[in-house]
């Protein structure tokens, strides 16, 4: 009997969840992904298999595990075989489950994904030792640099995919799919494995971006006036009235406050688009003979949107986050006591890990967001706006508390570095995801770990980008600064005015010489500017006092790489302004 330390991934992660349209897209991805690693891990315990790395509770497993086995050395292949098959399994009946697919997309789901594995031989006496994982670490890099790669039939060719641009266009009634549940924008075209995705059985109600967008809004409306109610669901009932009588639509809710479960994007004039597909052609015009109905469903639809006291916020936000330092500490670099065996430390780092996830599950789901992964070391998340900064808070302070411990190693102690993208609810949901995944590696590799980024991404089309590293505030004051400027600029009573960060750019420009921001003049430009553009006579000094020195704080920070000090502030500054403009009417 021989002891083998395994190492199993399966791959692409990043590129598959980035081929999403809809939020429902990314976590059928995630699920997909996290439930067939869980399928080879198991596989894997049922030939003794015993997992060092992730902990067996750890809801949200990793894309990889390592392990020992104790076999004959001539049933390695065999057994290694079983669990990739066990893994190539879940995901062909996750997807074949979900539709009726044809036979050529076979292809497409065996080689979905790619499985690699590395196998060491290790002592039989001997125990567990810190250089043979970093061994299996080096094996395991230098497999994945072989790449494989298949031919694709030449039967598949054709129109491709809306969504992925892969794939070929799956041979499916789109016209059937447009009027089912899950929802399919009139023009687009999936492949089988989008659609499936798109259309996978999921065990919980994934939130859409309209209703995570609007969560503060339907909150601050439930405490609105009795009179403001009666006036909303007045202008509701018209709105439904006419709904029916022009679409014949007839599962809207008798009540609008119930329309937070499946119709939030009424609650924006573009969401009439999610029911008006009976009206339009198949190139998505208005029908000629049906545009009194659409100006009927317009007049109707403002007249109840007028009836709120406010409005929602356009906005809502990615959040990625991914631990520095994890693999090292994996390796063994916090291993100093010796007393216990390297086994045992192993475990006890991936337990850590895994009441991480778990507690960042937690802080999503308490502010509002849909948690698409959490792996403990990694996180990807979506959250209202108006929730992201305090939210991402209490992620880097649950992070840093949770692996304390590991402060008292001599080698580098695990840091986590993120990256937030704010992005209207009608921007496309896959150049977001490539822009969080391209802020988390600039967060990484600029910003030398430890460090946010955060990118707004501006309807217009343009974007503002800023960064901050975690290393030169205390107590995550980065975020507090956000945060803090963005409840005295918004809300229903704003301290200060709209156009309080405009004004500051511009003053910033003249405080600076050669890139860099005097911290002195900038310092007496802003307090002056603060109480110029105070709205609330009332406004406490403490308060003032806070947003004045938050923001002298970021204006000393020098960022690395290219970007000045300015150009770094100027982006924030335009980035929370544009974020603050479309967080809805005052």
């Amino acid at each position: 009997m021989a002891r083998f330390l395994i190492k199993l991934s399966i791959s692409p992660v990043q590129e598959f969840i980035v081929q999403a349209g809809r939020t429902r897209d990314l976590c059928s991805a995630s699920s997909m992904l996290v439930n067939a690693i869980y399928a080879a891990r198991l596989e894997f315990m049922k030939h003794s298999g015993d997992i060092l790395y992730p902990a067996n509770d750890n809801q949200h497993h990793p894309n990889y595990f390592v392990g020992i086995l104790n076999l004959l050395q001539e049933q390695l292949s065999t057994i290694v075989h079983q669990v990739e098959e066990a893994a190539r399994r879940s995901w062909k009946t996750s997807l074949s489950s979900a539709f009726q697919y044809r036979d050529g997309d076979d292809f497409w789901f065996d080689d979905l994904f790619t499985i690699r594995w590395v196998a060491q031989q290790l002592s039989e006496n001997d125990s567990l030792r810190q250089e043979d994982i970093q061994n299996l670490d080096r094996l395991f890099e230098a497999r994945k640099r072989t790449r494989e790669f298949s031919s694709i039939p030449g039967h598949l060719a054709g129109e491709k995919c809306t969504q992925c641009g892969l794939r070929p266009v799956a041979d499916l009634n789109w016209q059937h799919l447009f009027k089912s549940d899950v929802r399919f924008r009139k023009r687009e075209r999936l492949c089988s494995v989008c659609t499936g995705k798109r259309m996978l059985k999921l065990g919980n109600s994934i939130k859409t971006a309209a209703e995570l967008a609007s969560f503060h809004f339907r909150e601050e409306i439930k405490t609105a006036s009795d009179d403001e109610k009666s006036s909303i669901e007045k202008h509701w009932k018209e709105f439904k009235k006419t709904i029916e009588r022009e679409l014949a639509v007839v599962n809207l809710p008798d009540s609008w406050l119930d329309l937070e479960k499946k119709h939030c994007s009424l609650f924006y004039e573009s969401g009439l688009e999610d029911i008006i597909s009976p009206l339009l052609t198949t190139d998505g015009k208005i029908v000629e003979s049906k545009k009194q109905s659409y100006n009927a469903l317009l007049m109707a639809q403002k007249g109840f949107l007028k009836a709120f006291p406010c409005s929602p916020s356009k906005y809502y936000c990615l959040v990625i986050f991914d631990g520095d330092h994890i693999g090292k500490w994996i390796g063994g670099d916090g291993y100093a006591d010796k007393n216990n065996s390297y086994v045992d430390y192993c475990k006890t780092f991936s337990q850590s890990l895994s009441i991480i996830a778990k507690a960042f599950d937690t802080i999503i789901t308490e502010n509002g967001g849909q948690l698409v992964y959490a792996g403990g070391d990694d996180l990807f998340a979506l959250l209202p706006a108006e929730h992201v900064f305090s939210a991402v808070s209490k992620l880097k302070k649950t992070f840093a508390e949770k692996l304390e411990f590991c402060s008292n190693a001599k080698n580098q102690s695990p840091t986590i570095s993120g990256a937030l993208v704010f992005l209207p609810i009608h921007q496309p949901l896959r150049l977001a995801v490539s822009v969080a995944y391209e802020s988390a590696n600039h967060a990484k590799k600029t910003f030398k770990r430890n460090a946010l980024v955060t990118t707004v991404l501006q309807s217009s089309g343009g974007s503002s980008t800023f960064g901050h590293s975690w290393n030169t505030t205390n107590s995550h004051e980065w975020t507090d600064i956000c945060k803090k400027i963005l409840s005295a600029i918004s809300g229903s009573s704003p301290m200060l005015s709209s156009r309080f960060l405009y004004r500051l750019s511009e003053l910033a420009l003249i405080c600076s010489n050669k890139g860099r921001l005097e911290p002195e003049m900038f310092s007496a430009v802003l307090s002056v500017l603060i109480q110029r553009q105070c709205l609330d006579s009332n406004a406490e000094e403490e308060a003032k006092q806070a947003i004045h020195d938050g923001l002298v704080q970021l204006a000393k920070y020098h960022p690395p790489g290219d970007r000045t000090a300015l150009d770094n502030v100027l982006h924030a500054l335009h980035g929370l302004a544009v974020i603050a403009r479309e967080a809805g009417d005052r």
